[in-house]
């Protein structure tokens, strides 16, 4: 007959607190994100010549608009998160059509670049 071993668990928080938002978790956090910006810029869709010469004409040779591949950023910092601070890093497209990339629009399919970054990572990627 196998012994019972009662055991009881008392979380250290302020420990746990001290791992989720030191140095070593920032680090961790924030590769996590740049490998999902990879992952984005590489399921960007990137403009055609006919569309790069369209905006060419409207907004002027010198004056192109912002490219979508070209806007993914990584943000970090500390939140609070079920109590705890915590590292979180996001990655965000600063470029004005973003959404429309996105979501889509009237003109457009959406792409769901970030969502299917999103699945990759989750898939280890």
């Amino acid at each position: 007959m196998a012994a019972t071993v009662e055991v009881t668990f008392r979380p250290n928080r302020p420990g746990i607190a001290a791992l989720a938002s030191g140095p070593k978790m920032r680090d961790v956090v924030v590769d996590v994100a740049h490998r999902g910006r990879e992952i984005a810029v590489s399921l960007s869709p990137s403009s055609t010549a006919e569309q790069r010469e369209y905006f060419a004409d409207r907004y002027g040779r010198e004056q192109s608009p912002v490219r979508y591949k070209e806007s993914f950023e990584v943000h970090s910092f500390v939140a609070e998160f079920a109590g705890m601070p915590r590292w979180i890093a996001t990655i965000v497209n600063e470029a004005p059509h973003a959404a429309a990339v996105e979501f889509g629009n009237q003109r457009t399919r959406g792409q769901r670049v970030l969502g299917r970054t999103l699945a990759a990572l989750a898939a280890g990627g």
